[in-house]
């Protein structure tokens, strides 16, 4: 059987910044990424082991990383 499902918009966040300029700081990029910034939780879909779309939805919610690359 078929069950319609509600919509789910999240919004996704990145900031970064590259050091330029000379040294160990040069080529340093350091980010800060947020997925589903206000939390939002996903709608409900009845299908058989959980109740939300597993594939398209994470039962963390909000996620916040940090990265620090260097390029050279």
């Amino acid at each position: 059987q078929n069950f319609e499902v509600d919509s789910w918009k999240t919004y996704d966040l990145t900031a970064s910044y590259t050091f330029e300029g000379e040294g160990l700081a040069e080529g340093v990029r350091v980010s800060v990424n947020a997925l589903n910034v206000f939390d939002e939780d996903p709608p409900i879909a009845i299908n058989g082991t959980v109740s939300w779309d597993s594939q398209n939805a994470s039962a963390i919610g909000r996620m916040i990383s940090f990265e620090i690359s260097k390029s050279w």
